[in-house]
């Protein structure tokens, strides 16, 4: 009797997870959808050009650079914009060529400068854009990553986006791998990158009209920035964060994937591996103060509130499940009771998640054979990584809460 009563128990359970797996995987898939109709709307339509062009500031934190900063500055020289233009390389105490570099261009370009950002904690990207900041003037405030290469136009479409409608905070463009095709990872990365942006961006705000700042390629207006107090300097993903506290304001940041940047993604396991755990550590801090911030989970944050937990939490769960599922059943060991075939529902997960791949591939230009193939293996091995990422992330912010340690920045290695 309990032996069964178990077994209908467990039967239940699958019914439940099934259910809400599903739930989850058709809403990633509606915006996908929107995304694609959005993307083609947008790259068919010409830009608003403004009447009035507002100064703006770029700001690039650089801490040991020297690898990839002289050709960022070369890309930030090239820029276009029809307004006031500084550009702020905003040097955290390199101790390499970082600074040489910088003055090379700042002694070229007269809107190109070099700021040294003064010794302080907590040591990290945020602290040193709340310091660039406090130094400049400008209206509007760009952020690009040192390793970026922003396509000429891509600051003043951001701008002309920026300036549609006055509840525009902020806006993100997208962002491209310009090694993307140097190793099969980076491949990986590439192709990720280009589904979280058809979806999570361009899909969310088409739908939704929700975005999010990607960290770089991104705007927002200065008034709208000490509105939220800066950047929190205790946020890994800071990002994110701004995000959802903007949002909190009533201003919406709109997506802009006519504005491109290119960026060099991690070429070896261990460095995407340890980039890719303080992102997910960014995160789950953001999950608690999304938990602890009333503004953070209610009105329009409500979504992003549903949204953050139930990536980083259920449907993470969620996808341990269908593994454990699909081993068992290929095995014929577990089925719950049902006439579900779990080896069908794994497949199906599998069949969505490359289907997207290779449609975002196609929508920027990117779908080749080898790229279709990459596509087809990337669930079984890139997206079950994330897994083990999530479960490292998870181990590192318990130990530091037992210890009531701060988790660090972590920079990521240029190559």
């Amino acid at each position: 009797m309990i032996a069964m009563l178990f077994i209908k128990a467990l039967s239940w359970l699958f019914y439940f997870i099934v259910v809400a797996f599903w739930v989850i995987m058709f809403y990633y898939t509606i915006l996908g959808i929107f995304g694609i109709i959005y993307k083609v709307e947008t790259m068919e339509q010409e830009p608003n050009i403004p009447s009035y062009f507002p100064s703006v500031a770029v700001f690039i934190p650089a801490h040991n650079e020297e690898v990839v900063i002289f050709e960022t500055l070369d890309a930030m020289a090239s820029l276009e914009y029809e307004g006031p233009m500084n550009i702020y390389l905003l040097n955290d105490n390199s101790t390499d060529r970082t600074g040489d570099i910088a003055d090379f261009w700042a002694n070229i370009f007269v809107n190109i400068h070099h700021v040294k950002v003064p010794p302080g904690e907590p040591k990290g990207k945020s602290r040193v854009l709340n310091y660039g900041r406090h130094i400049s003037y400008e209206e509007v405030i760009a952020v690009y990553d040192a390793d970026n290469r922003p396509n000429p136009d891509a600051v003043k479409l951001l701008v002309y986006k920026l300036m549609e409608n006055e509840k525009y905070g902020g806006v993100a463009g997208y962002y491209r791998s310009y090694n993307m095709y140097k190793t099969i990872l980076t491949t990986m990365i590439g192709l990720e990158s280009l589904l979280y942006q058809l979806t999570m961006q361009s899909g969310r705000w088409k739908l939704l009209k929700l975005g999010s700042f990607p960290g770089t390629n991104m705007m927002i207006k200065r008034h709208v920035l000490d509105e939220i107090g800066g950047w929190d300097e205790y946020a890994l993903a800071e990002d994110a964060e701004q995000s959802l506290a903007l949002t909190a304001r009533g201003y919406l940041i709109a997506i802009e994937p006519r504005s491109q940047s290119w960026e060099q993604e991690p070429e070896k396991f261990s460095v995407w591996f340890r980039q890719r755990t303080r992102w997910m550590l960014g995160n789950l801090y953001l999950v608690q103060k999304t938990i602890a911030t009333k503004e953070y989970r209610s009105g329009r944050n409500l979504w992003n509130a549903i949204q953050l937990i139930s990536v980083y939490y259920v449907f993470f769960t969620f996808v341990i499940l269908s593994d454990i599922w699909f081993v068992l059943g290929l095995l014929g060991i577990f089925s719950a009771g049902t006439h579900l075939p779990l080896l069908t529902l794994w497949f199906e997960s599998w069949w969505i998640y490359a289907t997207q791949l290779i449609v975002a591939a196609f929508l920027e230009g990117e779908l080749t054979p080898k790229n279709i193939i990459i596509a087809t293996i990337m669930y079984f091995t890139y997206a079950q990584a994330w897994l083990v990422i999530l479960a490292n992330a998870w181990i590192q912010q318990w130990k530091a809460r037992r210890k009531g340690h701060t988790i660090k920045w972590d920079k990521t290695p240029r190559f």
